[in-house]
């Protein structure tokens, strides 16, 4: 039988003392888009294992707010960003054991991250499709105008957080609605606003009036914006201002009308 030496194997652990760190935090997407997701990722020097990592945030938003500790344990923290404003994030690590050495003390490495606020839309759907007129015992079909709510030229994601208003404008007539809360025919979901609308004739006109009035005639003018109002965790209220619109109703055939921009 043949007989080998033993031959001992040697792991290079770090040296009694020796340093460890976390180095930075890196995120994406970068920028960061409202309502939507983003992972933290902590960076480390490498020089000694990992053993747990703890994240919390706070707001810094004209004030600070206290730390908030997130159920995040691993290397990456994932989470959605619903108000817009200034945040810190925060990761503390602790390093473990290696063989006889003692691993070193905690590091902690922050990073400073701003969400930018929406402040425009625009119309995806239902503009220049005609929908039935109500009258009398009729009612009118609802014909749903889809906003996507946009920061800049960039759709948010789909967990915005606020309250959803609407101003209604129409300047021939000295009509001005203020600024009201939207209901079940208005309402923001998954980062659009859906908006439900209907034309129904009043007393003294009737179906065979409207009829009469030609293709393409005009029966309404007005601006609608819409507005976002929310509160950070520093107790700010954010408001973030939409597009204002200039639609007209017009008859666009017999016992129908559509909405134009």
């Amino acid at each position: 039988m043949l007989t080998v030496p033993a031959v001992a194997i040697l792991t290079a652990v770090p040296g009694k003392g020796s340093a460890a760190s976390l180095t930075s935090i890196s995120y994406t997407p970068n920028p960061i888009i409202l309502g939507g997701g983003c992972s933290y990722t902590a960076n480390d020097d490498g020089t000694w294992p990992v053993s747990t990592y703890k994240w919390e945030y706070r707001c810094t938003s004209g004030g600070t707010s206290a730390w908030v500790a997130t159920s995040a344990t691993g290397k990456t923290y994932f989470t959605y960003e619903p108000v817009p404003g200034n945040y810190e994030v925060r990761c503390t690590a602790t390093f473990a054991q290696v063989g006889y050495n003692p691993p070193p003390g905690p590091s902690t490495v922050s990073v400073n991250v701003t969400i930018a606020p929406a402040n425009t839309d625009h119309v995806v759907s239902g503009l220049n499709s005609p929908a039935g007129v109500g009258a009398g015992m009729v009612m009118p079909a609802r014909q749903l105008i889809l906003f996507e709510i946009m920061v800049g030229g960039t759709p948010v994601g789909p967990y915005v957080s606020g309250t959803l208003q609407e101003r209604i404008r129409r300047p021939g007539l000295g009509f001005d609605s203020g600024w009201n809360n939207g209901n079940q025919d208005l309402y923001m979901s998954n980062g659009k606003v859906y908006d439900y609308k209907t034309v129904t004739l009043q007393p003294p006109s009737t179906m065979a009036d409207y009829n009469a009035m030609p293709d393409g005639s005009t029966f309404d003018d007005f601006y609608q914006q819409f507005r976002i109002v929310t509160v950070d965790s520093c107790g700010n209220q954010t408001i973030m201002y939409l597009t204002e619109h200039h639609f007209t109703k017009i008859k666009s055939g017999s016992g129908q009308w559509s909405l134009v921009e």
